[in-house]
Order: structure tokens, then C-alpha cells, then sequence
């Protein structure tokens, strides 16, 4: 499933109240909801808002194979935006 900019914009206006973060943060939310089939409410509880993940923005842990993902999110159209991270 592609996400898109007015999926982002809805996650953002529904949740940022509770969550706070910029908008950006919420890529990562829907990221986990559609990849792992995860509901919001858990989703909301695996990825770091505003600017407070000391590196790791999410994560998602797979009980039935046993690992641990965890995740950098970067929104942008360019697959360069990853360079200085790595």
C-alpha cells in the first residue's frame, strides 16, 4: 500500500493532539499500521514523537518469526535522504 501525503495530513489532524510531533512523525505511524496490519491505538506506542527517539523513530516487534525491526523514517521522494544517516 502506498501512503500518501493525505493519509499523513489525516494521521496528523486525528492524533496530534494526543501525540503531538510534526507531521512528518505520522508517515512512521501509518508505516506500521498498514506493513504489519497493527491498530492505531498499539501503533501510537511504537514510534517516537517530536524529536525524542535518539536515533530510532519506531519499531515493531514480530511475535510469530521472533524479530525486532527497527525503523529510521525519512519522508521524502529522494532515496538520498538516507545517506547522512547511515
Amino acid at each position: 500500500m502506498r501512503i500518501t501525503n493525505q493519509m499523513i495530513d489525516q494521521a496528523y489532524s486525528d492524533c496530534k493532539a494526543t501525540c503531538g510531533g510534526v507531521r512528518n512523525d505520522y508517515f512512521g505511524l501509518l508505516y506500521i499500521q498498514h506493513e504489519y496490519d497493527v491498530p492505531c491505538e498499539e501503533a501510537i506506542r511504537q514510534v517516537a514523537f517530536g524529536g525524542n527517539d535518539y536515533g530510532i523513530d519506531g519499531f515493531y516487534f514480530d511475535k510469530v518469526k521472533r524479530n525486532l525491526y527497527l525503523f529510521q523514517f525519512k519522508y521524502s521522494e529522494s532515496h538520498q535522504q538516507f545517506k547522512a544517516s547511515f
